[in-house]
């Protein structure tokens, strides 16, 4: 049997029946070896990717309904969980602007009595990561007054991850 070696590519044939291109083997297979790395990869980030953000998604939407029944209920103090216990937390509403996590708790306490709080909902939620620990989130609320009033707007939040729960860091409501 003669074999002969070419130089241009690393291929040996045979009596020229047989021709064994080592060069194209290796490349296929590092090719297909890559090809099934990057695809693999690709299908498991996006799979955990779209699971966690579904995750976080329900993990807001849990806290948006405690704000809810917490309100309808009279509970201030409960409703005010929602927000990150924080001298930086902050909300803008009618009444101005308000820093720290007491300091509107007390202006909710002032501004909202039990026996007046009426029925609280939200509606049309929209919610945008904006990082790994921040999420922005827009919507409209209701409360439904007694007496028939009605008090409704629009709302945009930031919520902060906190220990595994996500809490509102910045709340604007007109």
């Amino acid at each position: 049997m003669v074999c002969l070696v070419s130089r241009k590519s690393i291929s040996i044939v045979c009596n020229e029946a047989i021709e064994i291109d080592f060069l194209f083997l290796i490349k296929t297979s590092i090719m297909k070896f890559i090809l099934s790395f990057v695809l693999f990869t690709l299908s498991t980030f996006n799979a955990n990717t779209v699971f966690s953000q579904s995750d976080e998604r329900q993990l807001i939407e849990e806290n948006f309904q405690r704000q809810i029944e917490a309100w309808n209920r009279g509970d201030i103090e409960s409703y005010c969980n929602a927000y990150v216990q924080s001298d930086s937390t902050t909300i803008i509403s009618e009444q101005g602007v308000v820093s720290g996590y007491e300091n509107i708790l007390s202006l909710y306490k002032k501004y909202w009595k039990p026996e007046n709080m009426g029925k609280l909902s939200f509606s049309d939620i929209e919610m945008n990561r904006l990082s790994n620990q921040y999420f922005f989130v827009t919507g409209h609320f209701t409360v439904e007054l007694p007496e028939n009033r009605v008090h409704d707007g629009f709302f945009s939040v930031v919520m902060k991850k906190v220990d595994n729960r996500w809490l509102i860091l910045t709340d604007h409501s007109s």
